[in-house]
């Protein structure tokens, strides 16, 4: 669904391989449910965001095009970051529900309070622009994913937000000797 990935964990899908859904996802896709993908292709899209200091914007992923409209599409997203060093995401699906946030009550991602600032956040260092290590999954009637984008800097700040979209032809399966890529639902990454 989302995950931060090294470097040798970045290929992405192809022809041929085989991706199962651990959790139900949506209405059409339930835990267990394996999928070939028949054909990719790559699309490039950026974005960027200009914030004034402490201040805070969201960007919905599904708003910005980044969900597939058929059941029969898979989208792999490799997401980009540069510029501003002090700009802060904060990833949360549904909507108010951080993914990275910790057991203990009230210990979730908050710009507000020093002490949470840097809980669950993400920064230009933890996948630079050329180097993209943010991994998410999208499919259709998925829950929507929010980035609230926070500067922590003392003046504006612009970042660029670079989507390498892998958009993936899938067929339903029951081969499931080969499974290349697991994608967990976000509730089974938020325990």
């Amino acid at each position: 669904m989302i995950k931060l990935v090294p470097e040798s964990l970045k290929k992405l899908l192809r022809e041929g391989y085989v991706v199962k859904f651990i959790g139900d996802f949506t209405d059409s896709v339930k835990s267990g449910d394996t999928f070939i993908v028949e054909r990719t292709v790559q699309v490039n899209y950026e974005i960027s965001v200009i914030l004034p200091p402490a201040d805070t914007t969201t960007l919905d992923l599904s708003y910005l095009g980044l969900y597939p409209e058929s059941e029969k599409t898979l989208y792999e997203i490799l997401v980009g970051l540069k510029g501003g060093k002090d700009i802060l995401i904060y990833p949360q699906i549904p909507v108010g529900k951080y993914l990275w946030r910790l057991e203990k009550s009230l210990m979730t991602p908050n710009p507000a309070v020093e002490s949470l600032r840097y809980l669950g956040k993400i920064s230009v260092g933890d996948s630079p622009y050329n180097d993209p290590r943010l991994r998410i999954h999208t499919i259709k009637d998925l829950e929507p994913m929010i980035f609230r984008i926070y500067n922590d800097g003392s003046d504006y700040e612009k970042i660029v937000l670079k989507f390498l979209v892998n958009k993936c032809r899938i067929e339903r399966t029951t081969y499931s000797e080969k499974i290349m890529r697991e994608i967990l639902h976000f509730d089974l990454l938020r325990w």
